[in-house]
């Protein structure tokens, strides 16, 4: 797309190698998992499903395969952090 058409200008903040495995919490729900993590009280709270960690592994299988989370966990990742520098909608 050329960039004049582009409907935000973004501005990157953050860049940090890290192992996929070791996806934090934060950057879980900062990657839409707070969509699927549990919020309310569970009647299992160790349980590791209300975790949005735990809910990224399972959407990373889902898009490459059963199995693939854990192939996949200690390899190394580019993570990006961005703001939005200019929106041109509306």
């Amino acid at each position: 797309m050329p960039a004049a058409l582009a409907p935000f200008v973004l501005r990157i903040t953050e860049v940090k190698a890290e192992r996929l495995g070791e996806i934090s919490d934060a950057d879980a729900i900062d990657e839409g998992m707070m969509h699927w993590a549990r919020t309310d009280p569970s009647p299992f709270p160790e349980a590791e499903c209300v975790r949005p960690s735990w809910w990224f592994g399972t959407y990373w299988d889902q898009l490459y395969g059963a199995g693939s989370w854990n192939d996949d966990a200690q390899k190394w990742v580019w993570a990006y952090k961005f703001e939005i520098a200019e929106s041109r909608i509306g």
